[in-house]
């Protein structure tokens, strides 16, 4: 048998076989990190989202049962609660704390952010007619908001700027309260510094239904 007239593969096709063989190896690999990266972020998306869809829901929730506290607004504020500082002016601005009045005046709910936080607090009538935190809040108001993403801002704008009893017989005017809520949330991703989300929604309440 002579050996001799066996072929076998050159040095350089066993060169060019390895180089097209990395390059398809390095093809593949970089794909499967850009797909990886892709889902990675579409995850953080998702959370982040997630996360504000369900501050907002919360929001939502409680001032369409509930009415905005028009004495909390009003000059002088009444001072009833921490919250009801006077300060407010509906007519020329949003504000940065929704204060609701539920259905039975029995019950004041309070939203209001702080170092990218959400936070809620509740209070009840007491004895003496005297608003108390419900079992709970007793320590303050705590957070909705989880950490999967941050408030930049959150801003309500509630119409009218007057209490709708001042006009409730006048029905030319329009009497039925309503809070639009402005929401700015951050957060970021691997690929991306950051994202940034603003969401917007208005709620009419059926309280005065």
């Amino acid at each position: 048998m002579n050996l001799s007239s066996k072929k076998a593969f050159t040095l350089i096709e066993m060169v060019v076989a390895i180089t097209i063989f990395t390059i398809f190896i390095g093809i593949i690999s970089g794909t499967y990190l850009y797909i990886a990266r892709a889902q990675h972020d579409t995850g953080e998306v998702r959370k982040v989202y997630s996360g504000a869809r369900d501050v907002m829901e919360m929001i939502v929730a409680e001032a369409r049962t509930s009415a905005p506290y028009y004495d909390c607004y009003d000059f002088g504020g009444g001072g009833e609660i921490p919250e009801c500082t006077g300060t407010y002016n509906l007519e020329l601005s949003a504000v940065d704390v929704l204060i609701l009045l539920g259905r039975s005046e029995d019950e004041i709910t309070v939203f209001s952010s702080d170092e990218g936080e959400v936070f809620m607090k509740k209070y009840e009538l007491g004895a003496g007619d005297v608003w108390v935190p419900q079992i709970g809040y007793e320590l303050g108001a705590l957070p909705i908001s989880g950490d999967e993403a941050v408030f930049e801002g959150l801003y309500f704008e509630i119409y009218p700027a007057i209490s709708p009893e001042v006009n409730y017989g006048d029905v030319s005017v329009q009497y039925q309260p309503h809070v639009t809520v402005y929401m700015r949330v951050a957060g970021e991703t691997r690929n991306t510094s950051e994202m940034i989300y603003d969401l917007q929604t208005t709620i009419s309440s059926r309280v005065y239904e």
